[in-house]
């Protein structure tokens, strides 16, 4: 199995390597990294164009989740916790909703990083994905850190980061479209 890990640098920067089960840096025969992610997160911009983004995903909601958890363990990201946005509003106030789930997700690479660097940096995460049920389709959006307050310094982090969640989402088998009202 082959993951995305955060490789420490020069000067306190972290920045994502692909390596195999052996723990080698894996490649193809051409000499590339086999995973499309890895190319992904290693840009600079990988997720400025995420803000407003939706994917779309052919399946139910816990379903898309449960994918979407596996794959970004694999991907070496954790999931400090999960919100029932349904089953909490059913349990709380008596009212069904179609299913809705907000999973949290952070890298404690870049966590420490953002603590160490200012601070407040440390406020954007978890980023928060979320995942709305809409019959046999599922709706997934990615919340935050597009914010403009983000310390120059961890921007091009948050990009790399957030490159490895739209990667993800592909893998699952998500597809990628501009933004589009809720139906």
């Amino acid at each position: 199995m082959a993951v995305l890990e955060w490789k420490k640098r020069t000067r306190g920067m972290f920045s994502l390597v692909r390596r195999g089960a052996s723990g080698k840096r894996t490649t193809d025969s051409a000499g590339e990294d086999n995973e499309r992610s890895a190319k992904a997160a290693s840009k600079a911009g990988a997720g400025d164009d995420l803000q407003g983004a939706v994917f779309y995903y052919s399946g139910s909601c816990s379903a898309a989740a449960k994918a979407f958890r596996k794959k970004a363990r694999e991907h070496g990201l954790r999931i400090p916790f999960e919100l029932n946005v349904a089953d909490y509003i059913e349990d709380e106030l008596g009212i069904g909703l179609r299913p809705c789930r907000v999973v949290c997700v952070l890298c404690p690479y870049l966590l420490l990083q953002a603590a160490v660097w200012d601070g407040s940096g440390a406020s954007f995460l978890p980023v928060r994905v979320v995942f709305s049920g809409r019959g046999e389709e599922t709706l997934i959006r990615i919340v935050g850190p597009f914010d403009p307050l983000l310390p120059n310094g961890l921007r091009t982090p948050f990009r790399r980061f957030l490159g490895v969640l739209g990667a993800v989402l592909e893998e699952i088998g998500a597809v990628r479209s501009g933004p589009r009202p809720c139906a």
